[in-house]
């Protein structure tokens, strides 16, 4: 999928912290969202056109957020920013040209060539257990771009919450 535009303000700044409603209902949305978008085999490319007013620390402030979130007490806004989306699910952010023609046909090239990689998850220790991904390839030259991880739960939700069931 190609969002073009900015898409939603990121709301996270530097020394601001959500209280903890607002914490657990931001990790309850990045936990569904991150696995909608998984189980649905959606990668998300965000395209956006330098701002002339937009300082450029700004495009990418959005990098402080990749890591992944383990518990409501460690989320940001910025952990549900479309760009952070966009990494997570294996896409990219391409907001350094004002070309969105050979953006789009970068993004399309990109979605050309893939493989499909499945492995059956251990069960988590507790609900919403996030479990980071890693592909290395063994070859110079190639780039691989992938889930940088998904959220897991443990066997009792597994067998009884068909929706929550963990296939990465």
């Amino acid at each position: 999928m190609i969002w073009v535009g900015p898409g939603w303000p990121l709301l996270s700044e530097p020394g601001t912290t959500p209280g903890q409603k607002d914490q657990e209902r931001i990790f309850s949305n990045t936990v569904r969202l991150s696995t909608a978008l998984r189980r649905a085999r959606v990668t998300l490319y965000n395209l956006d056109q330098p701002g002339t007013t937009e300082p450029l620390a700004r495009q990418f402030y959005f990098e402080r957020f990749l890591k992944g979130v383990s518990s409501a007490h460690d989320v940001q806004y910025g952990d549900l920013a479309l760009q952070v989306l966009a990494v997570q699910s294996g896409g990219r952010v391409l907001n350094s040209s004002n070309d969105i023609g050979s953006s789009v046909a970068a993004c399309l090239a990109d979605a050309q060539v893939f493989y499909t990689l499945r492995f059956e998850a251990s069960a988590a220790n507790h609900p919403n257990q996030y479990s980071s991904l890693q592909v290395k390839m063994n070859r110079r030259g190639l780039t691989t771009r992938t889930r940088t991880g998904y959220y897991a739960q443990p066997k009792s939700l597994r067998d009884s919450n068909d929706w929550l069931q963990d296939r990465p």
